[in-house]
C-alpha cells in the first residue's frame, strides 16, 4: 500500500456499520432540501415556458402586446416583429408618408434574414413611407427578398427593372422573368406585372386579350386580401376598356372599372375615374366628382393626382377656386417626388412669362426638365421638347432637327398631339425631308383616329389651304366649325371667311356673319376688325345676327347656363352651327 493512500484513508473519517438516529434526520432534511430546490426550479422553467407559449399563442391569434414582447426579446422573433410592424402601418391609417415606426421594424425583420421583412422595407423605401424615398435602395431590399424566396421581393424587383430606375438598366425581359417567378410563387403583384408587360407588350409579344383575362381573374378574386394587394388590376380593367385594347371599347365599364378601384383601394383607378368625370366620357359630366377623384388619387400618394388638383387650381373649377400659387407648388411638389407627369407639367409653369408662384420662369431649365421626363416615359414631355425647339422660347433657339425626332418618339409612344405635330413638320419639311402626302396622313390620323385637337386643328388648316385638293376643302371647313365650338378662335375665323367668300362650301352670309360675330365676341381682335368691315358691306346682316346672338346670350343667362364663362362658353352661347 503506498503512503498517498495511507495519507488518503487518514485524512477520511472511519467508516461506521450505520449511522446515528440524529445523523439520519440531517440527511434526510439535507435530501429533502435538494430535492425541494430541484422541484422548485423545475416549476419555474415550466412555469416560463408555459407563459413563452401562452405569448406565441396570443401574437398568432393577433394581439400586438403579444407580438411586440416577441419581437423585443433576444433573440427576436422576426415573424412577430412583422406582425408589430403591420398593425404600426394599419393603425396609420391612408397618410402614406406616416408609418408608426413599421418600417424600423421591416428593417430590423431584414437585417436578421427574414425575407419578407425585406420586401416590406424594399417597398417603403420605393413609396418613400417611413424611409426617404430611395429607389436604388429599394432595388437591393427587394433583390435580396426575392433571393430569399419572397415573391414580393420578386415583383418590386422586376417593377424597377422594367422601368430602368434604383440604378439598373432598363431591362423588360429580365423584368418579366421576375414577375414570372413572383407570380409562381402566388404573389398577386408579381401576376399583376406579368399581364400588364404583356398588355403593353413590354418584353414580350403583345397579347392584350390574354392580358385582359389575368386582370380579370386577379381583380375578381375571391381571396380579399390578394385583391387589395393587387388592387390596380381593376384598374387596368378600366384602361382595356377606355381603350378598346383586347376587348370592344365601352366607356361606361371602364368607368365601373375605375369607380370600383378608386372606392376599394385608392389611388388605383382614381385619376383615371376623374378624367372621366372631367371629359364626360362613359359618365355624366361632374367637374365636382372629378375634382373628388383626383384628391383621392392626391391624397393616396399619387403625384398625378396632385398635378390634376393643381391643373384645375390654374383654371378655377366648380368647388374648386382658382389658386395659382397653390396650384404651382402642388405640381412642383409632384415634380420632386420624380413624377414625369408633374416636371412636364413644371415645365410649362417655366415657360410662363414671369413663371407662377414659386416655379421661376426658365426656359432652358424647362427644356432640360422636359428631356428628363420624355427619357423617364412620358410622351407628353417629349411632345414639349419638339414644341418648344420647333419654335424657340426665351433664351432656347429652335432646332428644328431634334424638334422633329423628340415627336416622332413622342408619336411612336402615342401621344396624340405628338403626332399631329410631327406630322405637320413632315408635310412643310421643317427639321426633315419633305413628304406631304405622309405629312397629311399622320395628321389626320391624329385628329380622326386619337382625337387631337392640335392635330385636328393643324389638319384643318392643311385641308382649307388646300393641300389635299379643292374636293377636301369643304371637310376642312367642318373640323374647323367643330373646333370652333370647342373654343378655337382662329378656326372660327378661317370658318367664317370660308362661308363668307364661298371657299371650297357654298357661299353663306348669314353662317359666316354669324361666326364671325360670335368670334369677335369671344374676344379675338381680328375678327372684331372683319365684322367692322362686313357692317360696312352689309350692315342689316350684322344688326340682325348681333341681336338675335344677345337674345341668346339673355336666355341662356335666364337659365343659369352662363355662369361657366370663357371663350368657350361664349361660343356655345353664339352659335348653333352643328344643328
Amino acid at each position: 500500500m503506498s503512503h498517498d493512500q495511507d495519507d488518503e484513508r487518514a485524512a477520511s473519517p472511519a467508516p461506521s456499520a450505520a449511522p446515528s438516529g440524529g445523523t439520519r434526520s440531517l440527511l434526510i432534511g439535507l435530501i429533502g432540501a435538494a430535492v425541494g430546490i430541484g422541484g422548485f426550479y423545475a416549476f419555474q422553467t415550466m412555469k416560463a415556458r408555459n407563459e413563452a407559449r401562452n405569448v406565441e399563442v396570443s401574437c398568432t391569434a393577433g394581439q400586438a402586446d403579444a407580438c411586440r414582447q416577441l419581437c423585443e426579446r433576444t433573440p427576436a422573433d422576426l415573424n412577430a416583429c412583422l406582425k408589430v410592424a403591420t398593425s404600426l402601418i394599419t393603425s396609420a391609417g391612408d397618410d402614406p408618408k406616416k408609418d408608426n415606426g413599421a418600417s424600423l421594424l421591416w428593417r430590423k425583420a431584414c437585417d436578421g434574414g427574414n425575407a419578407e421583412g425585406c420586401a416590406r422595407l424594399g417597398r417603403a423605401q420605393f413609396n418613400g413611407r417611413g424611409e426617404a424615398r430611395d429607389l436604388t435602395a429599394a432595388a437591393t431590399s427587394f433583390k435580396k427578398a426575392c433571393d430569399g424566396g419572397n415573391g414580393l421581393g420578386c415583383a418590386g424587383y422586376g417593377q424597377l427593372l422594367a422601368r430602368g430606375e434604383g440604378g439598373l438598366a432598363r431591362d423588360e425581359k429580365k423584368a418579366v422573368e421576375f414577375f414570372k417567378t413572383a407570380c409562381d410563387r402566388g404573389e398577386p403583384r408579381g401576376c399583376l406585372g406579368k399581364a400588364v408587360v404583356l398588355f403593353n407588350g413590354q418584353g414580350v409579344p403583345k397579347d392584350a386579350a390574354k392580358a385582359l383575362g389575368m386582370f380579370r381573374k386577379i381583380c375578381e378574386g375571391e381571396d380579399a386580401d390578394d385583391k387589395a394587394k393587387a388592387k390596380e388590376s381593376c384598374a387596368y380593367l378600366g384602361v382595356a376598356y377606355a381603350t378598346g385594347q383586347g376587348v370592344e371599347q365601352d366607356f361606361n365599364r371602364a368607368a365601373a372599372w375605375f369607380g370600383e378601384a378608386c372606392e376599394g383601394a385608392p389611388p388605383s383607378g382614381c385619376l383615371q375615374l376623374g378624367e372621366l368625370y372631367a371629359s364626360g366620357r362613359g359618365v355624366q359630366p361632374d367637374p365636382q366628382k372629378a375634382i373628388k377623384a383626383f384628391q383621392q388619387a392626391c391624397d393616396g400618394g399619387l403625384p398625378e393626382g396632385c398635378v390634376a388638383i393643381g391643373r384645375a387650381m390654374l383654371m378655377g373649377a366648380p368647388g374648386l377656386p382658382r389658386d395659382a400659387v397653390k396650384a404651382a407648388s402642388l405640381i412642383k411638389n409632384a415634380c420632386d417626388k420624380g413624377s414625369p407627369v408633374g416636371c412636364t407639367e413644371m415645365a410649362r409653369l417655366e415657360l410662363q412669362k414671369g413663371g407662377i408662384g414659386e416655379v421661376k420662369e426658365n426656359a432652358a431649365g424647362a427644356v432640360e426638365r422636359a428631356k428628363k421626363a420624355c427619357e423617364d416615359g412620358h410622351p407628353p414631355a417629349c411632345t414639349l421638347v419638339g414644341m418648344v425647339l420647333s419654335q424657340g422660347v426665351g433664351e432656347v433657339k429652335p432646332d428644328l432637327p431634334t424638334a422633329y425626332d423628340a415627336l416622332q418618339k413622342s408619336c411612336k409612344q402615342g401621344d396624340p398631339d405628338g403626332c399631329g405635330l410631327a406630322g405637320a413638320m413632315l408635310a412643310d419639311g421643317r427639321g426633315t425631308k419633305k413628304d406631304l402626302p405622309e405629312g397629311l396622313k399622320m395628321l389626320e390620323e391624329s385628329c380622326e383616329k386619337m382625337g387631337s385637337m392640335q392635330g385636328c386643328s393643324m389638319y384643318a388648316r392643311g385641308l382649307v389651304g388646300g393641300a389635299r385638293g379643292k374636293e377636301n376643302i369643304g371637310k376642312g371647313v367642318q373640323i374647323a366649325e367643330q373646333l370652333c365650338v370647342q373654343g378655337d378662335a382662329e378656326l372660327c375665323l378661317m370658318a367664317a371667311g370660308s362661308y363668307l367668300e364661298g371657299h371650297g362650301v357654298k357661299k353663306d352670309m348669314r353662317k359666316g356673319a354669324e361666326i364671325l360675330v360670335a368670334t369677335c365676341g369671344a374676344g379675338l381682335q381680328q375678327a372684331c376688325e372683319i365684322q367692322k368691315r362686313l357692317e360696312q358691306a352689309e350692315p342689316d346682316l350684322v344688326k340682325e345676327v348681333k341681336a338675335q346672338q344677345q337674345k341668346r346670350m339673355q336666355a341662356a343667362m335666364a337659365a343659369g347656363s352662363g355662369g361657366h364663362g370663357g371663350l368657350h362658353a361664349l361660343l356655345l352661347l353664339g352659335l348653333d352651327l352643328l344643328h
